[in-house]
Formats: structure tokens, sequence, C-alpha cells
């Protein structure tokens, strides 16, 4: 077979395979491209159920703290030794008589 003969069949597989590939590739892009924008609307849902969350656990740690805090003034109230010092001088005197 011919020398030249030989170099364009080499030269027309060659460029049928380049082609091939250079489409494959092609279809390859598309698929990362679907998943990458995939990807974004899962991270952008993500992103807003977190900050659905945030606000979330905010206004129960307000509201946790509004209770913590009543329970202390209760507990404070309760406890203070203002009211137990009236309270014992009211009944000292009440004895001394």
């Amino acid at each position: 077979m011919d020398a030249l003969l030989q170099s364009q069949i080499f030269f027309f597989i060659a460029s049928i395979a380049t082609i091939v590939l250079a489409i494959l590739a092609g279809i390859a892009l598309w698929h990362i491209s679907r998943v990458a924008k995939n990807a974004h609307r899962v991270s952008d849902s993500i992103q807003n159920e977190l900050t659905t969350i945030v606000s979330h656990v905010a206004g129960a740690r307000e509201h946790i703290e509004d209770i913590m805090l009543s329970i202390k003034n209760a507990i404070i109230q309760k406890t203070s030794p203002h009211q137990d010092m009236n309270t014992r001088k009211k009944t000292s005197k009440t004895n001394k008589k």
C-alpha cells in the first residue's frame, strides 16, 4: 500500500475520532451543567431553610429568656430577705405582747 494512501486513511480516522470525542465532551459538559444547576437550586433551598430555622431559633431563644427572667423574678420575690425581715418583725412584735 502506498504511504500517501496510508497517511490519508490515518488522518481520516483521526479526524472522525476527534469529532466523536468532541461530541462526547459536549454531551458530558451539558450533563455537568445540569448537575451544577440542580446543585445551585438545592443550595438556595437549603440556605432559605437555614434562614428560616435561624429566625425560629432566635424567636424561641427570646421566649425562653423571657420565661427564665420571669422565673428568676418569681424566685427572687419569694426568697427576698426584705420580706423575711418584715415578717420576722411582725411576728416578734406579736410574740412580745
